[in-house]
C-alpha cells in the first residue's frame, strides 16, 4: 500500500486543485496501475486514510466521494470523527480546497 500513497494523494491533490472531485473507482485503477493490486473494501479504505498528512490540518480524503452519491462513503465520517473532524462534508471540503488551491 506504502508505494501508492504518494501516487494516489498527488491525483486527489491535482483533482483539488482542478476543482473536480475523485471517485472511488478512479482511485482503484490507480491503485491497480500503480502496485498491480486490486484493493479490497478494508485495504482501500486504509489507503484512504494514508493519503491524509496531519501538517494538513484538513482531510484530503474528504475529496474522495462514490459516483452514485458524490459524496465520501459512510466509513469516511467515522474515520473523521475518530480525527475530530465533526463538521458537515461542505465545510471539510472546504477546507480541503483552501489548504491546496494554493500550493
Amino acid at each position: 500500500m506504502g508505494e501508492c500513497s504518494p501516487a494516489c494523494r498527488d491525483y486527489v491533490v491535482g483533482s483539488v486543485r482542478r476543482d473536480r472531485r475523485v471517485n472511488y473507482d478512479e482511485l482503484r485503477v490507480l491503485t491497480f496501475e500503480v502496485t498491480g493490486m486490486t484493493l479490497g473494501h478494508s485495504m482501500f479504505a486504509r489507503m484512504c486514510e494514508e493519503i491524509n498528512e496531519d501538517s494538513d490540518e484538513c482531510l484530503l480524503s474528504s475529496w474522495v466521494v462514490t459516483q452514485e452519491t458524490g459524496r465520501p462513503g459512510s466509513g469516511f465520517f467515522d474515520f473523521a470523527r475518530s480525527k475530530g473532524y465533526d463538521l458537515p462534508l461542505e465545510t471539510l471540503q472546504r477546507q480541503v480546497k483552501e489548504r491546496f488551491s494554493d500550493r
